[in-house]
């Protein structure tokens, strides 16, 4: 764990917060900056550097997929949808009036 930030690293993560931070203005606005900069650096605290996960920490892998084409976010849905519908079938058949 780090104790401090070296030159480089807090340019790097200023830039990874700005570009965050414009992007939760579009995406979500119930977001706080200090929410942002508390996931932000709560990562980087613990030796994280990777951009890709630092977006994740505060978005979560669902803006993950969103951002990469939405491939992944529409398999997790149909996935989802699947896992619902089957839940509902044996939920109507559980529950069926005789």
């Amino acid at each position: 764990m780090p104790d401090h930030y070296s030159s480089d690293e807090l340019k790097s993560l200023v830039r990874i917060l700005n570009d965050i931070l414009a992007e939760a203005r579009r995406c979500r606005p119930d977001l706080s900056k200090d929410e942002i900069v508390e996931r932000i650096f709560s990562c980087a605290d613990s030796g994280e550097r990777d951009a890709k996960k630092l977006h994740q920490a505060v978005f979560g892998a669902r803006m993950d997929a969103k951002a990469e084409g939405r491939t992944a976010h529409k398999q997790k849905l149909s996935v989802a949808g699947m896992k619902n519908a089957m839940s509902a079938k044996s939920v109507s058949r559980r529950y069926r009036l005789a």
